[in-house]
């Protein structure tokens, strides 16, 4: 998968960096698991981060989106929703963590397609059989 290579290809760019205190996520193998989880509970942290931006975004940036007792909080929510460049954008910038805990469990471009058939083809069985 092109765009697991290229997130490769960031996360040794970011982690030869003098100042950056990240650690590439296959640096990961031979560490501690208390290491590894810390990695992936901040990529999910910044997962978290993301989504909020999201859902600014739908929002025009509109913080009342997230506060039940705003006045136009009603409004915000029944909106229409519609996908514009900006919920485009940081929903991408979601998948760079999640790939980040992708390729820290050993998902590499190079097996991410078998590796993911195997799951669809399991839940895939679980949806025809009543899941």
């Amino acid at each position: 998968m092109k765009i697991l290579k290229m997130q490769d290809e960031i996360q040794t760019m970011f982690s030869a960096k003098d100042n950056h205190s990240m650690l590439h996520p296959k640096a990961l193998k031979g560490k501690t698991v208390g290491e590894a989880k810390a990695y992936i509970l901040a990529m999910r942290d910044f997962l978290v981060e993301e989504i909020d931006e999201i859902v600014l975004a739908m929002a025009n940036d509109d913080k009342a989106i997230k506060k039940p007792w705003s006045s136009r909080f009603e409004a915000l929510n029944n909106a229409e929703y519609q996908p514009n460049d900006k919920t485009q954008s940081e929903s991408l910038d979601m998948l760079c963590f999640a790939m980040n805990i992708l390729l820290a469990c050993g998902i590499d471009a190079e097996n991410v397609e078998e590796q993911y058939q195997a799951v669809y083809d399991k839940n895939v069985a679980r949806i025809n059989n009543g899941y």
